[in-house]
């Protein structure tokens, strides 16, 4: 017969004897079982191996807790982010359970699902920033579209104006609502129309390098924006002929301002 020693996994090989004998493991727990005797034997080691695994196991001493750690890794593969929880899983198997229960637990289960847990949430975590940069750009440029229309609306109205007077005229001389209101639109350092955003009247401060001014032939209207609370600013330049320059671009760095654009 096969005796495992069920606190360190050592395996004996026994015969059934004529009287009792007494068996001292090598981690010291004594066995004493009648009419057996030691052989002096020892049973291939692969296959040794399998029968401690398999005698834990039975006993109720170990679960293949890897194993689980694996398939939750596996799992996170279609449902973000729980395969950081497979890695953790395993993790706890590779540093906490020790010994024989350690050795039988699904340590290379649990090696595999380290690594792929680790792998799976990274990639996983990248694509979703990279989606959520996305859609925030695509929003403030949203935001961004709103700014010509708020300056044309800007250019009828003192086109008007001057239809009727012979002369460009300051906000304090006529009445000017934008439809949408997202930017703080100056036609001199003192004479703006402020912002609107998430419920809030805002002004936002204006450039130095910017000079809105308004004179009887001629005016240039600056719509300014801090999109993303950042120390740069969205600016936007209208000017009596009609051009809407997108002058300083607050989304995106580095882009070269956007070509002129007719009403």
């Amino acid at each position: 017969m096969r005796l495992t020693c069920l606190r360190c996994g050592h395996q004996i090989e026994l015969a059934t004897g004529a009287s009792p004998v007494r068996i001292n493991c090598v981690c010291g727990k004594d066995f004493s079982y009648p009419d057996v005797h030691i052989m002096g034997t020892r049973p291939n080691e692969r296959a040794a191996e399998r029968s401690r695994y398999k005698a834990f196991r039975a006993a109720g001493l170990v679960k293949n807790v890897g194993g689980f750690a694996l398939g939750i890794s596996l799992l996170g593969v279609l449902f973000f982010p729980i395969a950081i929880a497979g890695a953790a899983i395993g993790v706890y198997v590779l540093t906490m359970v020790r010994g024989p229960l350690g050795r039988y637990s699904g340590r290379s289960h649990a090696i595999a699902a380290v690594v792929l847990g680790v792998c799976v949430f990274v990639c996983e975590g990248a694509l979703a920033m990279s989606w959520l940069k996305t859609r925030r750009i695509e929003h403030l440029q949203a935001q961004q579209s709103t700014a010509p229309e708020d300056l044309r609306s800007l250019l009828r109205a003192e086109r008007l104006y001057r239809a009727t007077t012979d002369t460009y005229g300051t906000f304090t001389e006529f009445q000017f609502e934008p439809r949408y209101g997202l930017y703080t639109i100056y036609l001199g350092p003192e004479d703006f129309v402020a912002a609107h955003r998430d419920g809030h009247r805002v002004v936002d401060p204006l450039p130095a390098q910017f000079s809105p001014a308004v004179s009887e032939d001629s005016f240039t209207a600056v719509a300014v924006a801090n999109l993303d609370n950042d120390p740069m600013m969205d600016v936007w330049v209208l000017n009596d002929h009609g051009e809407v320059v997108h002058a300083q671009n607050d989304v995106e760095q580095g882009d070269e301002p956007a070509a002129p654009s007719d009403p």
